[in-house]
Order: structure tokens, then C-alpha cells, then sequence
């Protein structure tokens, strides 16, 4: 651990301050050039030839500082941001290119992010709810339409006594527009919903607040109500004394016993939730002309699977309910069918093959966008053929080869742009003239320097 933390700690220290590192290695390459000129002149050689051999015995100055530079681990560093320099400079260069480009890309990659974001909510993520998988929506069917049908309340209590492939059901109404004013006088329009007894406790999940509603409060529609986790954020602030406010819905002012708990869909497009009224069903009224009765359907089922039961032996559970029902009462069950719906999914409900194909299509968009960017580089690139060899033969790596073929540094050229190779080749001819020249070396600016001519 110690040997990794002093590593680590050359390593930031090298990144850091990597101008003072470059000076301190261009003096110390200098001082050993040095040292193997004079020890030349000490064997007889002129000084002109004593500094050559030294240079050659040397290896080159900056094969040898790219040599130290792997060694202090930062060369990948190095080379990422001299591929990023590059490509700027190129993106600076074309200017309509660059913006077709990222435009292109941009409505692409826009485009799929935002339908996996809708996918993934409605298709991919599981309900925050224990044991999902167990959850089913019960429906009804008709042979007159293929709609999917709610249950009566006579239904479903012969529901609940029949069916033996379930442990817990209740019963939920979808939320509906009503005006109501909220607490402090401010009116508005808020989605109502019903639930019945023992509706959470069917998903497995407790009040974010407060508590759930008693059964005597639904035998007797008590004037109370539990708000949805999002109007209670977002509305109220998470207030938590909002189980002391109360809500007038049609002039009837009821209070605040709960909140339901966050990340429950159900009852869709519910702002609050008021108890479900929950009495046996009365001994007729199936031929009811009023829409009461057994042919009234607005209810909506869920249910939990027993341990052990799939959702094969639930159908058949069903179907055998059901038939019991159309025998019983043929005036209104005739040709009404029962379906159970996994909740996992249900969110799409029949727009999930919509969804999936649209996500599909756009996927393909962005396939299309790739292909046409890559074929629009590929026919510049296609003027870039004698740079390219160039480079390759200079060093680049064959994979480097397209957008900016980069020369490796260890292959006596320093990697970067053609600004850079200009520099190094200037910066070449003039050691060669040091070399002829003798020394000391003076700069451009006529300053004299340090003994060696290295800088």
C-alpha cells in the first residue's frame, strides 16, 4: 500500500507540473550529452566530433524522453490529449461539416434517448411493489366487443367468494376530474378516485402517512380521503401536518387520514383516493333499467396470485367463476368472459406492440444517421490518401489511420499535428547545426544558453 500510494503520488505530481519535469529532464539529457562530449575530447576527438558521437551514443533526445515518459505512466494521457487537439483543430477547419455532424448525431441520439426513457418506464421497469410478479388486473370480456370491460360489484363479491387462485383482492375505481378546494380556500381540479377495502395491502405496501381506511369507513362512506404521494409533494410541500387539512369535494368537506405510497399508478390519474362502499349485494337487479345493478361495470380488479398458483391455473380458476356466472344469470352475463393481466407491463396495456415497433423505428434512425456521418468522413478521409501515407510511413498506427493518423513518439517523431511536426523538424535542423557549430549555443534571441545546445 505504501509503494502504491508514493507511485500514485509521482505520477499526479509528474501530471501536474509536467512543464517543470520537461525542463528538469531537458537539463539532466544535457548534462549527459555533455559529460559524453567532454569524455570524447579527454580520448582525443575534436569537439565537434566528440558531441556528434555523444548524440549518437545518446540514442536520439527525444526518443529518449518518450522512453521516460512511459515510465511515469502518464502516456495515455499524453496521447488523449493530443487526439483531442487534433480533433478540434479539425472540427475548427470545417465548420459545415462539424454542424451537420453533430446536428445528425444529436437528432439521433435525442430521438432514442428520449423513447427508451418512455420504454423503459413503461415497459422495463419493475413497479416498485413486493412480489410483482404475483399481481394480476382482472378483467372482463365480451363476446360483442374486444374491449376490455371493469366488473360489477355483485360480480366481483361472487368473485371473491369463488375464485380459490387468489389470497387478496379489492376493488379500485380510476380517478375522474372534480372540483374541490383545497386547503386555504384555493380551488381546483383534482382526479377522484375510489379504492376498497384492503387495496394496499393487496400491492403489499403500507401509507407513506397517515393510515388506510377501516372497513366500518367503508360500510358507511365515511367523509374521509387519502391524497396521492405527488399531490402531497407537489401541492402541499410534504407537509407533515397535512392529516390535520381537509378537502371540500361537492361542498362536503372531508379529511386528510393518509397518503398513499410513492410510486403507486393505480388508481390511474387519481389526485386522491375516497373509500369504496362496501356492502352485499342486493338479491336482484340485474334487470335493472337505471345502469345499476349486476350490468354495471365501472369497477376494476386487482388481485394478488396464491403461493405456488401460475397464471394458467388462475385462467382456469376464472373461467370456471365465469361460467358459473353466465349460468346463473344470463340476463347480464351472457357471452361476459374473465381475464386476469399480469400488472407487470399492464402500464402499455395494447400499445405496447406500438411502443416496441417505435422504439424500433427510431433505433433505425439512428443507424441511419451513423452510416450517412461515417459516410461523409469516409469521402473526406478519401482526399487525405497521400497525408495518410505519409504518416503511416513515418510511424502511425494503421487503426490511427482515418481521423487523425497520429504517429507514435516512439518512432522518432513526436505525435500531434502538422504544427508540431514543423516545429520538431526545425527544432531537428537546428541541433544538426548546434552539432557543427560547436558551442556555447545561442537561441534566436541571441541569449546564450545552457552548455549542450538542448533545450
Amino acid at each position: 500500500m505504501t509503494w502504491f500510494r508514493k507511485n500514485l503520488h509521482l505520477r499526479l505530481d509528474a501530471l501536474l507540473h509536467r512543464g517543470r519535469y520537461e525542463r528538469e529532464l531537458s537539463a539532466e539529457f544535457a548534462f549527459h550529452i555533455e559529460q559524453e562530449a567532454l569524455e570524447n575530447e579527454r580520448k582525443g576527438m575534436a569537439p565537434v566530433e566528440a558531441r556528434r558521437a555523444a548524440l549518437i551514443a545518446f540514442g536520439g533526445v527525444e526518443y529518449q524522453k518518450e522512453r521516460f515518459r512511459d515510465q511515469r505512466g502518464i502516456r495515455w494521457l499524453d496521447d488523449l490529449a493530443q487526439d483531442l487537439g487534433h480533433a478540434v483543430r479539425s472540427l475548427r477547419r470545417s465548420p459545415h461539416v462539424t454542424l451537420v455532424v453533430s446536428l445528425t448525431l444529436a437528432l439521433g441520439v435525442g430521438m432514442n434517448s428520449a423513447m427508451f426513457s418512455v420504454v423503459d418506464y413503461v415497459l422495463l421497469r419493475p413497479p416498485p411493489y413486493p412480489n410483482a410478479d404475483g399481481l394480476v388486473l382482472l378483467f372482463g370480456t365480451s363476446s360483442a366487443t374486444s374491449d376490455r370491460l371493469g366488473t360489477s360489484w355483485e360480480d366481483f363479491w361472487d368473485l371473491r367468494e369463488g375464485l380459490e387462485s387468489f389470497e387478496r383482492m379489492a376493488v379500485f375505481v380510476t380517478g375522474s376530474e372534480t372540483p374541490v378546494i383545497v386547503p386555504g380556500g384555493r380551488p381546483a381540479i383534482l382526479g377522484e378516485g375510489t379504492v376498497g377495502y384492503g387495496f394496499l395491502g393487496v400491492f403489499g405496501l403500507r401509507p407513506a402517512l397517515g393510515r388506510e381506511f377501516t372497513r366500518d369507513e367503508h360500510l358507511d362512506e365515511a367523509p374521509v380521503i387519502m391524497i396521492s404521494y405527488r399531490l402531497w409533494q407537489k401541492r402541499f410541500g410534504a407537509d407533515p401536518n397535512i392529516l390535520t387539512k381537509e378537502i371540500e369535494v361537492g361542498g362536503q368537506r372531508r379529511r386528510i387520514v393518509g397518503v398513499l405510497p410513492e410510486g403507486l399508478e393505480y388508481p390511474q390519474d387519481a389526485d386522491f383516493v375516497a373509500p369504496e362502499r362496501e356492502a352485499p349485494p342486493g338479491p336482484a337487479g340485474e334487470e335493472e333499467a337505471d345502469g345499476f345493478g349486476r350490468a354495471w361495470r365501472p369497477h376494476l380488479v386487482v388481485a394478488r396470485l396464491g403461493n405456488g398458483v401460475t397464471l394458467e391455473a388462475a385462467h382456469a380458476d376464472l373461467q370456471r367463476v365465469a361460467a358459473t356466472l353466465r349460468r346463473e344469470h344470463p340476463a347480464t352475463n351472457q357471452g361476459h368472459d374473465l381475464l386476469a393481466v399480469p400488472l407487470v407491463g399492464d402500464a402499455a396495456g395494447p400499445y405496447r406492440s406500438a411502443l416496441l415497433a417505435l422504439w424500433g423505428a427510431v433505433a433505425l434512425i439512428l443507424l441511419i444517421a451513423c452510416v450517412s456521418v461515417a459516410n461523409l468522413l469516409f469521402s473526406r478521409g478519401m482526399r487525405r490518401r497521400k497525408e495518410v501515407a505519409i504518416r503511416l510511413t513515418l510511424g502511425g498506427r494503421f487503426w490511427m489511420a482515418g481521423p487523425g493518423v497520429i504517429p507514435r513518439p516512439d518512432t522518432h517523431l513526436a505525435s500531434g499535428s502538422r504544427s508540431r511536426f514543423d516545429r520538431l523538424a526545425r527544432r531537428g535542423r537546428h541541433e544538426c547545426s548546434d552539432a557543427n557549430r560547436g558551442f556555447p549555443v545561442r537561441s534566436r534571441t541571441g541569449a546564450p544558453e545552457r552548455p549542450g545546445g538542448l533545450r
